[in-house]
């Protein structure tokens, strides 16, 4: 029994043995698996993934966002541009009513000498300078342009000698020319003194 026993346990040894014993493919694999472990690790990190690398370099190659312009603060006075705005709607309908009034008075009226010439010719410069200052208070109130302003109020001490003259001074005055001559120096110096305060507005930014 003892010599049996010997003889089957160095089969059983080598019956077990195999079992142990690890091929070279399972060696590869071995070697190989540590490796996939690496690139699937390195993918699955969003650090070294490819696609977060093009994010980042995208990232840092954009423009850094820019900062909001301040605001600018607007110093055009709404008042004296409503003004403007009606007296340039007001001026063409009182000149044509004066220029018909003058042909009126002409016909009806005895004038002395040249008078009557003189008085119709004076509308049109009158027209001239009028249509000018009404654009550069325009101008300088939208731009805060100093320049257009201080020559819009230089102009505007000038009209109203123009407004009183056709109300009070021509050689005949009706009441027709007393009421649109009131009503666009009405105008006027409300401008003038409305520009008065802008200009010095204008003034404070410098």
């Amino acid at each position: 029994m003892s010599s049996a026993t010997k003889q089957r346990a160095p089969s059983s040894a080598t019956a077990t043995s195999p079992s142990h014993a690890t091929s070279p493919k399972s060696k590869r694999r071995e070697r190989s698996d540590p490796q996939q472990q690496s690139e699937s690790a390195a993918n699955s990190n969003p650090a070294t993934s490819p696609h977060n690398s093009t994010k980042s370099t995208k990232a840092l190659t954009q423009p850094p966002p820019t900062a909001p312009a301040a605001s600018h603060k607007i110093y055009s006075s709404l008042p004296l541009q409503i003004m403007i705005f009606l007296n340039e709607r007001f001026f063409p309908i009182m000149w044509i009513i004066l220029l018909a009034m003058l042909i009126y008075k002409g016909v009806w009226f005895p004038y002395v000498g040249i008078a009557l010439p003189l008085e119709i010719f004076g509308l049109f410069p009158f027209a001239v300078l009028e249509a000018a200052r009404l654009f550069l208070g325009n101008r300088g109130n939208k731009m805060e342009e100093r320049g257009s302003f201080a020559i819009f109020l230089g102009l505007t001490l000038v009209t109203i000698f123009g407004y009183l003259f056709y109300g009070i001074w021509q050689t005949y005055v009706t009441i027709v020319d007393l009421v649109v001559c009131g009503i666009g120096l009405v105008f006027v110096v409300a401008e003038l003194l409305s520009g008065i305060v802008q200009i010095i507005s204008f003034h404070r930014l410098v």
